[in-house]
């Protein structure tokens, strides 16, 4: 899974939300990052997170596009 098909995934809204927290959850890299954007978001009442899907569900799907893209890990 690329770049490019999490943005696919994004753009699709809700209905993307769910396949773009599965793509996420293949490459530990992204679920990390993306669950420890969340659980800093948590201390200001939003979390604890412990689910990818739920993350982008809060965070929002460009947000997590953009935590992979800094992440980036080998494709």
């Amino acid at each position: 899974m690329g770049i490019g098909e999490l943005r696919d995934l994004a753009r699709q809204g809700r209905e993307g939300a769910e396949a773009l927290a599965l793509a996420v959850e293949q490459v530990p890299g992204w679920s990390d990052a993306v669950l420890e954007v969340a659980n800093r978001a948590a201390r200001y009442g939003a979390g604890p997170f412990k689910s990818v899907d739920r993350a982008v569900i809060v965070l929002g799907a460009r947000a997590v596009v953009e935590i992979a893209l800094a992440v980036r890990p080998a494709e």
